[in-house]
């Protein structure tokens, strides 16, 4: 029969042979788990970021199409102010050729 301190000792070397094992597997399970878990925390900061990104542009190009019609609109009124002048122009030469059509039958 084996003594206690042999038994004590064969049971050390399996524990140790098969825990040992048991350990290394279950850590580097375990690491790329939490390598897979801050991959994952990178992921959601990214998305998080890019939607933010187009939040911000989506702003930018509202306020760029805000100010492109407040432009437009600027134009339209200048555009109704030249058509105004226009017919005042030709409204006033029209009218100095009556004028000088009439002072030549006339006088």
């Amino acid at each position: 029969m084996l003594e206690r301190e042999q038994v004590v000792q064969i049971v050390e070397e399996v524990l140790e042979k098969r825990l040992g094992d048991y350990l290394s597997r279950y850590m580097a399970d375990r690491e790329k788990e939490y390598e897979k878990i801050g991959l994952l925390e990178r992921l959601i900061r990214l998305e998080e970021e890019i939607r933010a990104q187009r939040e911000l542009m989506e702003a930018k190009f509202e306020a760029v199409d805000r100010r492109f019609e407040a432009i437009d609109r600027r134009f339209e009124d200048m555009a109704r102010r030249f058509t105004m002048l226009t017919w005042l122009i030709s409204s006033l030469f029209a009218a100095l050729a009556l004028l000088i059509t009439v002072f030549k039958f006339v006088g």
